[in-house]
């Protein structure tokens, strides 16, 4: 595995399924298996090669039902629990994404690595298109090792060591007070108060770097002026979001995307209203931190838990002073 595009390495083949790249940077759509069945673990090793390899993967032709999603979901780690966006009955760690006419996608048109917002974000995200508009809402991710490794040397370099904050009020605070108010804002930032996280990361699985830092939910860079902060994340988010890092994917019915957030980020594109679109989301939570050292962060152990509250993750956990409802978590 290498930083080089599809056309200047050699490409893995596999024995379960076949592959075919979508984009020169990342992501490659998997034919000839059904992931509602249960999965031998060889196919699913396999899988998970595929996913270190081109970073997202597709399928097409999946129709899931809840339990299959979450059964597919669960061969790759520990579901997140219960967060801000509304989950089907009885099944508190699937994520229901639905718009229509009354409603359109808000800030998920920026460009975004899931959950980075917490502690312990979510290592992959399994998103099952379920009714999918004719065209438009199309998805796109971008490469965060590859626009790296685009960077000088000397960039690298500075870049290496920094930190940053990640805060769901950067784009999501003046919305809630102004819809829900103060105490509504104060509630949610007590659940999810901003956490810090190295500006370039390590993968634990394959070593490479990457940029972890995003529009959406990056507020600050630590050890620089708000001024030199803001200027060089806009730099880098113009270099990062360049189309040579990038693959996009249309989607239909039953298609199903899995990505590594511990080296992309996406976006969705809003070209669909007032179409009707659902799709379920299943995030699997990282079990250790995001690090610039990986080989010396603590691994948690979730066990046979059947989904991880990660706001009880936090390393220093805030005060929950008002109503809340703990699910089951180890760690």
């Amino acid at each position: 595995m290498t930083y080089e595009f599809v056309s200047q390495r050699d490409l893995p083949t596999f024995q379960h399924f076949s592959i075919r790249p979508v984009s020169g940077a990342l992501g490659a759509e998997i034919h000839g298996i059904e992931i509602a069945e249960d999965l031998p673990q060889p196919v699913i090793d396999e899988l998970r090669q595929a996913l270190l390899e081109f970073k997202v993967i597709f399928f097409r032709d999946q129709p899931l039902d809840n339990d299959r999603h979450l059964a597919f979901a669960r061969r790759f780690g520990t579901p997140q629990g219960p967060g801000a966006i509304p989950q089907p009955e009885g099944y508190p760690m699937i994520r229901r994404q639905q718009y229509d006419q009354f409603s359109k996608i808000g800030s998920d048109v920026n460009f975004h690595a899931d959950d980075s917002f917490r502690t312990y974000p979510s290592k992959f995200s399994i998103l099952h298109g379920i009714d999918m508009p004719g065209a438009g809402g199309d998805t796109i991710w971008a490469d965060m090792e590859k626009a790296y490794a685009a960077l000088s040397a000397p960039m690298q370099a500075f870049l290496d060591g920094l930190t940053t904050e990640h805060s769901l009020m950067k784009s999501f605070g003046m919305g809630i007070l102004r819809q829900y108010g103060v105490q509504a804002l104060g509630n949610m930032m007590k659940r999810n108060p901003p956490t810090i996280h190295p500006l370039i990361r390590v993968h634990p699985e394959t070593g490479r770097k990457s940029i972890y830092a995003s529009e959406l939910l990056t507020d600050r860079i630590i050890e620089l002026s708000a001024k030199e902060s803001e200027n060089l994340l806009q730099f880098l988010y113009r270099h990062s979001y360049s189309p040579e890092f990038e693959c996009r994917f249309r989607w239909e019915n039953n298609s199903v995307a899995m990505w590594d957030n511990r080296c992309t980020q996406h976006r969705g594109i809003n070209d669909f209203f007032p179409a009707f679109r659902l799709m379920q989301r299943i995030p699997v939570v990282d079990d250790q931190r995001p690090s610039f050292h990986p080989e010396q962060e603590k691994r948690l152990e979730f066990g046979d838990a059947p989904y991880v509250n990660t706001e009880e993750l936090f390393d220093t956990r805030p005060e929950l002073a008002y109503g809340h409802t703990t699910g089951t978590t180890a760690g």
